[in-house]
């Protein structure tokens, strides 16, 4: 009889001592994009405490490895949350893409204690400064690129999606490499911005701008013209037209003709005395003049 007593209150005992266990649940690893840490992240969001009864006391303790430099530095929980001891501390600091372990000690107010880890790691994006040029003549394309050492880097990779801004005059604006094929007039700059694989986005960095060679648009559209500018004469001509310049007394005596390439003419390297003159330009045909002023 004292036999069966005893392994009822054994049994009873180890009933109980299953009942009276704490269990404590954090939720999965998680990677949080460093860019929330303004709005706000909460650590043990997802917590479950069973058999527990209150008041509890919560404890979170992890030593964090952050690289520094070659090396690393380690610093303790409390550099990275707001407050350790309790249930749903915040994010006040984020760190490397690298995993780190949280640890949550909870106790009860039998003094029952349990413990619970989550690994916790952060995609934070890096911008360099600086942009690619590219110089463009009218309607000539160009292929865009974005790559670790324009753009950005940092981030989990695979990046999963890519979105180029504007989108105008591209062929593929959300992929990786795009054509463009600018038929304005002005300078465009072109950013890009990723999702990565941890669904975290980055904010639109300038990787190139477009430049359109407006020497090539002036030799296209550019009207010929003559004016002067000091004592320079310039005529406003494709660099390639071969230019007839004349000078002319205010009494119509042709004192300079000369057959060049050159958009200018220097005054001073031609003996004129001060006063005014009468410049001619003839360029494919057409006739240009102007009044000119010599002076020292």
């Amino acid at each position: 009889m004292k036999k069966q007593v005893f392994v009822l209150l054994s049994l009873l005992y180890f009933f109980q001592s299953i009942q009276g266990q704490i269990k404590v649940k954090i939720g999965n690893d998680t990677t949080f994009c460093a860019a929330n840490i303004e709005i706000g992240i909460e650590l043990g969001s997802n917590l479950i405490v069973e058999n527990a009864i209150p008041p509890l006391k919560y404890t979170w303790s992890a030593i964090i490895h952050v690289p520094w430099g070659n090396s690393e530095k380690l610093f303790p929980a409390s550099d990275f949350l707001n407050d350790t001891t309790i249930a749903n501390p915040k994010i006040k600091e984020s760190w490397a893409s690298v995993w780190n372990k949280f640890v949550l000690e909870v106790q009860d107010s039998r003094g029952y204690t349990a413990k619970d880890s989550i690994h916790v790691r952060f995609s934070q994006f890096k911008y360099p400064l600086g942009y690619d040029g590219v110089y463009l003549n009218p309607g000539d394309s160009v292929m865009l690129k974005t790559s670790t050492h324009n753009a950005f880097f940092g981030g989990i990779f695979p990046y999963i999606s890519y979105r180029w801004s504007p989108e105008i005059y591209l062929s593929t604006p959300d992929q990786f490499e795009t054509w463009c094929k600018p038929t304005q007039k002005s300078d465009i700059e072109y950013s890009i911005s990723v999702i990565d694989s941890a669904g975290c986005i980055s904010s639109y960095n300038t990787v190139s701008k477009v430049i359109m060679n407006t020497a090539a648009m002036e030799k296209i559209e550019k009207p010929k013209k003559i004016y002067q500018k000091g004592n320079f004469i310039y005529v406003g001509v494709n660099s390639n037209d071969k230019t007839s310049i004349r000078i002319f007394n205010i009494n119509g005596v042709k004192l300079y003709d000369k057959t060049t390439t050159n958009s200018h003419l220097n005054l001073n390297e031609l003996a004129l005395a001060n006063g005014v003159y009468i410049c001619e330009a003839i360029v494919n045909g057409e006739r240009l003049v102007c009044k000119i002023l010599k002076s020292d």
